[in-house]
């Protein structure tokens, strides 16, 4: 992006390929495997469930919370995906390389085993 400063970029880069690095090394996840089917299911059951009176209303505003809500795997994972995103837009300045996401940082945040392959 225009703006980057040279030498933030190429610090960046270098700490996320450590980073990346050390993830694989270490073999193990930082937390639980996520299931992407059951949430597919989730949100499958949820729109199918119809809305024709009040009380279908609010038990499909429920579940949405559930499977939706804070503190939700889909919470953390969204969270997850707009740090991902913010390390693209963010310039790389010397002000703002702290705030920088990489790959680790996304991966701790987040506590869950992302393939990284």
């Amino acid at each position: 992006m225009g703006g980057d400063d040279k030498q933030v970029a190429k610090r960046l880069k270098e700490e996320n390929k450590i980073g990346k690095r050390n993830i694989r090394a270490l073999g193990t996840p930082l937390g639980e495997k996520i299931n992407l089917d059951a949430i597919a299911k989730n949100f499958a059951a949820f729109a199918s469930l119809e809305e024709r009176r009040a009380d279908d209303v609010k038990t499909k505003a429920k579940l949405y919370h559930q499977i939706h809500g804070p503190g939700t795997v889909w919470e953390r994972l969204w969270e997850a995906c707009n740090l991902w995103t913010a390390a693209f837009f963010l310039p790389m300045t010397p002000e703002n390389e702290p705030l920088i996401p990489t790959t680790l940082t996304v991966k701790n945040y987040c506590h869950v085993n992302i393939d990284m392959s």
